[in-house]
């Protein structure tokens, strides 16, 4: 069609990017659960620009929220100190599960370990009785990285 554009699509955005960006916001296709102060940016907005707004759904609910919160404490701890954010990062997420297990089931198994540590390897053992030793990729098990195949960045 002359004079359309094509939608763009916003879900790769940091939630805490919303409120800010949501002075007026982008036309555009959207995948965020709707908070209180988003629904009023698009109440304030009415008819200019209308939207469209569903139930969330049973089976996508999990993971909207989950992905919702997550991206809440990632925002919150990024603007603790360096130097308190392990601490309070744990306190978070300890008091988090905790309030959890007040509403829903949750293993105790779960809680996050003190002082708080990430397991990095588990090895086996060579026959001489030396941990067998592996090799850290160059990109970290939990980024996500385009690769290009370009000179200096790591190939398939």
């Amino acid at each position: 069609m002359p004079g359309r554009t094509s939608p763009t699509f916003h879900a790769s955005l940091p939630v805490s990017s919303y409120l800010s960006l949501m002075e007026e916001p982008a036309p555009g296709l959207y995948e965020v659960l709707l908070t209180e102060g988003l629904k009023a940016q698009l109440d304030a907005l009415g008819e200019r620009s209308p939207s469209r707004v569903r139930d969330l759904r049973a089976a996508e609910a999990p993971g909207r929220i989950a992905w919702h919160l997550s991206k809440q404490i990632e925002s919150a701890l990024a603007d603790v100190s360096e130097a308190e954010r392990v601490s309070v990062g744990l306190s978070v997420a300890r008091a988090l599960l905790d309030r959890l297990a007040e509403l829903l089931t949750v293993d105790p198994a779960v809680m996050p370990a003190d002082p708080a540590s990430v397991l990095h390897a588990l090895m086996r053992r060579l026959p001489d009785g030396r941990p067998e030793e592996v090799d850290e990729p160059l990109i970290p098990l939990l980024d996500t990285t385009l690769l290009t195949n370009a000179p200096g960045e790591p190939n398939l």
